[in-house]
């Protein structure tokens, strides 16, 4: 027995051997010998034999999972023009003021590729945000002004790759004179060209994705609106560290 779980919470469960509401082969041997201690609850989670597995799913992500470890998500989406705001996030310093490992991860549904969507090349730019840096607010985006892009630091940057999943394993260190990361997601294949008469904010279409950051430490992380030029800085910054 296989126990998954489908990030999405789209609804649809599965029904076959082993699913919550079958009785005939869930007994109470099973159920205690497995640990299946949360039949019918929500959150994505569901049980297959590994023969259903095979027969039905064509790849598997493997989600990192480490005892006592924290972890936060959020779900945007890539608009589908880089004009206007973008998604992006601010992960705190630990709260203990001690340095913490973190896994920063972006996830996406896996599709066919057609003529609206795709599955898309995914990857993360890291900036440290300086102590002083002003905070996020609900008028403008995070980093519109260049007095406050020009303080952010470049920091790492995943390699781009058209995959369910990217992962970026880093060191929070909050004795650098930071306030925490600001993490800018990339992609580049869902995005179109704007017309003359595009309006900044209008529906273009847009590709969700998850963000999650999993640390050794209690951290806070803001889902935040950021400037279009962030996401050009960044640009310039992955090219300059990867060259593409």
């Amino acid at each position: 027995l296989l126990k998954l779980r489908n990030p999405w919470g789209t609804g649809l469960k599965w029904k076959g051997d082993f699913s919550d509401g079958d009785t005939t082969n869930w007994t109470e041997e099973v159920k205690a010998e497995a640990g299946a201690t949360d039949l019918g609850q929500d959150g994505g989670i569901f049980w297959m034999t590994l023969q259903d597995v095979r027969r039905y799913f064509n790849s598997i992500t493997i989600s990192t999972y480490r005892d006592n470890w924290r972890e936060s998500r959020a779900t945007a989406a890539f608009p589908s023009s880089l004009q206007g705001r973008q998604p992006g996030f601010l992960i705190s310093n630990p709260a203990s003021g001690t340095p913490t490992e973190a896994l920063l991860s972006l996830m996406q549904p896996e599709e066919r590729q057609s003529a609206t969507t795709m599955t898309a090349d995914l990857g993360l730019v890291l900036f440290r945000v300086p102590s002083g840096v002003p905070p996020a607010n609900s008028t403008e985006p995070f980093a519109s002004a260049a007095s406050t892009r020009s303080k952010l630091q470049f920091v790492d940057s995943t390699q781009r790759q058209v995959h369910d999943t990217t992962i970026s394993d880093h060191f929070i260190d909050p004795r650098q004179g930071s306030s925490g990361l600001l993490a800018v997601p990339l992609c580049f294949n869902q995005r179109t060209p704007a017309p003359s008469d595009f309006e900044v904010g209008a529906a273009m279409g847009s590709k969700r994705f998850t963000f999650c950051c999993f640390t050794a430490q209690q951290v806070s992380m803001q889902s935040v609106e950021i400037a279009p030029e962030m996401v050009r800085d960044a640009i310039v910054a992955h090219v300059r560290r990867h060259g593409s």
